[in-house]
């Protein structure tokens, strides 16, 4: 709905994510130049040459065809949500037209002649009509050779990319009638906490926008605020919740108490850089009414799966291109997403910065990129449930007893009831090289880095207990072995990731103590993981 001929609002200036965007397009026009000009010296003439020239030919087409179309979609939303009033990157706009222009004409010139150049050679082993000619239908004539070599056509018509499947019949099969009730709440639990890591203002101590608060005053209000609204989602999770603005501001409130002193509530002014959509010309309250229906239609496709994957996609890629409230419009998001995930008897998702960046509007992410984006994390955490169950049953902690699942910026502690009574402590660790930048980024944000994994294998736990948080330390204990390590599959490039966890026995002594504290050193290295100072920290159950 443009509302003013040619109006932009403009608030995104080029960053890091539009280099990484164009760098990513540009490495795959350059990899279909240099196939091409490999079509172009090469000479087949026997059947099976010609068939893998097609295919060559064919996915390069199909690799053209879909850079092109990437980048006017993007370009089209863009322009589209600047005529409604977001904030978008117009830089990227031009830069995305200049590259389609550099592109388009020379690329589709030589696809066009390593088409043609082998058609007569074709021509004498299968019927080529013109009309295939002139379509450029290379499926036909890779079809035709199969059949003259004896070959199933469709395991050889190469495809650039396939969209996501939910593949979900043996996930449900076992969450629901192979793992108990309680089990599953524990894995939902741990997940939940686990998506927690993503915040800034809960691994950092940073928000998007100026606070008086210190780093660790945020860390802490923050981690109470996340640990608060846990409780409420799970005590919740199989009652009826209304999906509508007021459970986004209800998430809100929960999330930003003692954050954010516009808790709850939606922002009434724009922000000094444009963010999200503007209040002129009535574009707020007209996307803010889009998103409430949008909303509404999402809880009537609740009863349908696919439907309701889809429909919260919207509901996700609206919030965070409108941007409603003053800070926390993210985790609010994720947050919002994970509760109805679990609703559904899906696990809690963790996001992948990487990934999501480039669904999201203000980069001309479209509504079905953030569709497929989200499939894709959600057979991500169907992954993780099951690690996380195999694990249970390696450690013997099935039916152990296990409550008072807790989280505290990236830790992970609950207790164990069975027999001697234990803490189990639990977080990622990374083994990031000191020349990577990302090592500095993610000690940063309180995250375990180590340069290398002989480091991760001799990392020293200190833990202690005390009646306050964050008070004195008594009964203190240094732990070097008996930690479970397993290394999980990295989303990042130059960065291994690794499960790390233990128990800890409690003591007669060590029962009186309401707080269980703890800290990690790699002690040869000289490095000293302590959360900023705050250390990690427990409340326990007595």
């Amino acid at each position: 709905m443009p509302h003013r001929a040619g109006y932009f609002a403009l608030a995104y200036s080029w960053d890091h994510h539009c280099e990484d965007l164009m760098r990513s397009l540009q490495a795959g026009f350059s990899k279909a130049h240099s196939e091409v000009d490999e079509l172009i010296r090469d000479v087949p003439e026997t059947r099976e040459s010609l068939l893998n020239y097609y295919k060559k030919w064919h996915y390069n087409r199909a690799l053209y065809r879909h850079l092109l179309d990437l980048i006017g979609r993007r370009i089209f939303t863009i322009n589209s949500l600047g005529y409604r009033g977001y904030g978008v990157n117009r830089d990227l706009a031009a830069a995305l037209g200049s590259l389609e222009g550099r592109e388009r004409e020379p690329l589709g010139r030589l696809l066009d002649e390593t088409f043609l150049r082998k058609i007569d050679v074709v021509r004498r082993s299968i019927h080529v009509p013109q009309e295939w000619v002139d379509q450029r239908n290379s499926e036909h004539i890779i079809a035709g050779l199969c059949t003259k070599l004896g070959l199933k056509a469709n395991g050889n018509i190469p495809r650039v990319l396939s969209p996501n499947v939910l593949d979900l019949d043996y996930y449900y099969k076992i969450m629901s009638s192979e793992t108990s009730w309680q089990t599953n709440t524990d894995i939902f639990q741990r997940l939940f906490f686990r998506a927690g890591s993503a915040s800034a203002t809960l691994m950092e101590g940073s928000t998007g926008l100026h606070n008086q608060k210190s780093a660790m005053e945020l860390k802490t209000a923050a981690n109470e605020s996340f640990r608060v609204t846990s409780k409420n989602i799970f005590e919740t999770l199989h009652t009826f919740t209304d999906i509508g603005l007021d459970l986004l501001k209800d998430l809100h409130r929960l999330l930003c108490h003692g954050v954010d002193p516009q808790a709850g509530q939606f922002r009434r002014i724009d922000f000094p850089d444009r963010n999200g959509v503007t209040f002129e010309f009535g574009n707020f309250d007209r996307e803010i009414g889009e998103l409430s229906w949008v909303l509404s239609e999402t809880a009537s496709s609740f009863h349908d799966l696919p439907a309701f994957i889809y429909n919260l996609a919207r509901c996700y890629y609206m919030l965070i291109g409108i941007h409603p409230f003053w800070d926390s419009n993210g985790r609010v998001g994720r947050t919002f997403l994970n509760q109805m995930f679990m609703k559904k008897g899906l696990p809690p998702v963790s996001f992948c910065d990487g990934d999501e960046i480039f669904a999201l509007p203000r980069y001309g992410g479209t509504i079905e990129d953030m569709h497929e984006y989200l499939k894709a994390r959600i057979m991500r955490g169907v992954s993780d449930y099951f690690y996380e169950r195999t694990k249970l049953q390696a450690l013997g902690l099935v039916s152990a007893g296990i409550h008072n699942i807790s989280f505290d910026s990236g830790f992970t502690f609950s207790q164990i009831e069975q027999g001697v009574r234990r803490i189990e402590v639990q977080f990622e660790a990374f083994v990031i090289t000191e020349s990577n930048p990302l090592a500095g980024a993610y000690r940063n944000a309180c995250r375990i880095v180590v340069p290398e994994d002989f480091a991760l294998y001799n990392i020293t736990m200190y833990c202690g207990f005390s009646d306050s948080p964050r008070g004195h330390w008594v009964h203190t204990a240094r732990l070097q072995h008996g930690f479970h390590i397993a290394e999980r599959d990295s989303e990042i490039d130059g960065i291994r990731v690794f499960d790390v966890e233990c128990i800890v026995e409690l003591g007669d002594r060590d029962k009186k103590w309401c707080y269980f504290n703890c800290s990690v050193a790699y002690e040869q290295g000289g490095l000293l993981f302590n959360n900023k100072g705050l250390n990690y920290c427990y409340r326990l159950v007595l």
